[in-house]
């Protein structure tokens, strides 16, 4: 029992970010898939969220990384306030966050990205020492197009969101940007 149970939490290790407890990239793949073949099968929306936040580096230049660690669950517990049951948010790297949102089309996909956006920026995050930073996070948006095959559908979904995500910080940051599906 005791093997049983140092297995099963070895796996869920394998699959968690140890600083946020979100999800990481890797089960993000694993997800994609399942999620893009239900889309597909239902003929159901399937979108995805970038999350980067803003400046960051400077957090940690100006506080530490122990500040910036701290910036980083107070950003994922904001997302995950924000979110169903149902979706599906990773940490994807660094301090971006990449977020599967089945059944959702890009348009509700924006009324949601706006909603976590404007939960992250409302409210200043207090560090331990009591300096209170403003934080703002820009958000890309792509939907899965599920009229054409492509040989790697999840590619991308996601490579959409994050060039989604590059427009929202070329455009002054703190926003959120859709892909346009003429773009896919």
């Amino acid at each position: 029992l005791e093997n049983a149970t140092n297995r099963e939490h070895l796996v869920i290790s394998g699959l968690t970010d140890a600083l946020t407890g979100m999800h990481n990239r890797r089960y993000l793949q694993k997800r994609l898939n399942e999620e893009i073949a239900r889309s597909r099968r239902y003929n159901h929306p399937l979108s995805c969220l970038f999350i980067d936040a803003d400046h960051f580096k400077r957090v940690n230049d100006l506080h530490g990384h122990g500040a910036g660690d701290l910036v980083l669950r107070e950003i994922s517990l904001r997302v995950w306030e924000c979110l169903r049951a149902s979706d599906v948010a990773t940490r994807y790297g660094g301090e971006e966050f990449a977020l599967l949102l089945p059944q959702t089309d890009s348009e509700e996909a924006c009324k949601i990205a706006e909603r976590i956006r404007l939960r992250i920026a409302e409210n200043p995050i207090t560090l331990e020492q009591g300096t209170a930073l403003s934080i703002t996070v820009s958000i890309g948006i792509s939907e899965l197009d599920r009229t054409h095959q492509h040989a790697d559908p999840g590619k991308l979904l996601l490579s959409n969101a994050d060039a989604a995500l590059y427009d929202a910080k070329r455009l002054g940051r703190n926003r959120t940007v859709r892909l346009n599906r003429s773009d896919d």
